[in-house]
């Protein structure tokens, strides 16, 4: 296992910023996913652990060794990328042995270690096959077993997945986790599908413009977004983002929409002024409501287990909304929905979570 420090990590391409004086710990056995969209510097900060960018200035340590001078080779870093790299005129064999023959392990040695490893990944049948005869999934295999056999202290995945359908991906990222699991070594995983992240970190690092957003485990970034970024980056459907006004009243905080007018209970005290409520769709309840708020259905999406619900107010889209598989309507009705039990969140025109 290793631990991994970035102190005022920073990296510049021809006067552009790529990574911002990054601070990040990454603790010794953590599956630590780096996520955001494309540009936010998340595949360049990894490349720069592993030793193929050079830092223009900050620290890199791993397990507590100055490690900005140190080659790729002498990291003790194993790195799968996105298009695999696999050798197309190998075996399989060939392919997962080629790190221990650079190494000068003894071919009896080699043969022992592939095999294990082959087991391992179930893709002992495939080892005398090349690369193009194998299917997707077989080939992540491959190239995740070549990086398994040389024994690194820390695996960095760069976007391994993105190439594979998505049946594919859900299995092999299953395939992932339980590799953690199992080895109990540091992970450090690069994606732009929030998905990913949710369901394999320990920790998330939301990323943008090279700047870290926010740092936390799946749930305190999905419930606790530090800014309006961060919210709408994760959750499928995003969170519904709402412009309007904060007011407040001998009543209370209220938020001001198009005539719509919503009681804000357990906000901080905010002053009056623009902001954006924020309100998941799953907080967003259709059956059974008397009292609440009326919108017209512009759309309904059934997708088996729940449907989205599309609202409008006015001339404006509003929100969508998860309903049951059972709740019917037509597109173009009238229905009611409130907010009841859901969590609301306001932030200010810069993006700042207020509440």
């Amino acid at each position: 296992m290793a631990e991994i420090r970035l102190v005022k990590l920073r990296k510049e391409f021809r006067g552009t910023v790529a990574v911002q004086d990054m601070n990040l710990q990454i603790k010794e056995g953590e599956f630590l996913v780096l996520v955001g969209p494309s540009g936010c510097g998340k595949t360049t900060t990894l490349r720069m652990i592993a030793g193929l960018e050079e830092a223009s200035s900050g620290e890199i340590s791993i397990d507590g060794r100055p490690a900005n001078d140190l080659e790729p080779g002498q990291r003790n870093i194993g790195m799968v990328f996105q298009n695999l790299a696999l050798f197309p005129h190998k075996t399989v064999y060939d392919n997962i042995a080629f790190g221990l023959r650079v190494k000068k392990v003894a071919p009896a040695d080699i043969r022992v270690q592939v095999e294990q490893v082959a087991r391992t990944m179930h893709i002992t049948h495939l080892l005398a096959k090349l690369p193009a005869q194998c299917s997707g999934g077989e080939a992540q295999r491959v190239a995740l077993a070549r990086t398994l056999v040389t024994n690194p202290s820390a695996f960095l995945l760069d976007e391994p997945l993105s190439n594979l359908d998505a049946k594919l991906r859900k299995e092999m990222r299953a395939e992932i986790d339980a590799l953690h699991n199992r080895l109990s070594k540091t992970f450090v995983y690069v994606t732009h599908d929030q998905e990913e992240a949710m369901t394999l970190a320990d920790r998330i690092v939301v990323m943008r413009d090279g700047r870290i957003e926010q740092v936390g485990t799946p749930m305190e970034i999905y419930s606790e977004p530090v800014n309006q970024f961060v919210a709408s980056f994760f959750g499928s459907p995003a969170m519904n983002l709402i412009p309007g006004e904060a007011r407040r009243t001998p009543g209370g905080l209220r938020f001001a929409f198009g005539g719509l007018d919503i009681p804000l209970d357990g906000v901080a005290p905010i002053p009056d002024g623009p902001v954006t409520l924020g309100v998941r769709p799953e907080s967003v309840r259709l059956d059974g409501v008397t009292g609440g708020y009326r919108a017209r259905v512009t759309l309904v999406e059934p997708l088996g287990k729940e449907s989205l619900v599309y609202l409008d107010h006015g001339a404006e889209r509003l929100l969508i909304a998860v309903a049951d598989p059972g709740f019917r309507t037509e597109e173009g009705a009238s229905v009611e929905f409130d907010f009841h039990g859901g969590r609301l969140y306001l932030f200010d025109p810069d993006g700042r979570r207020l509440g």
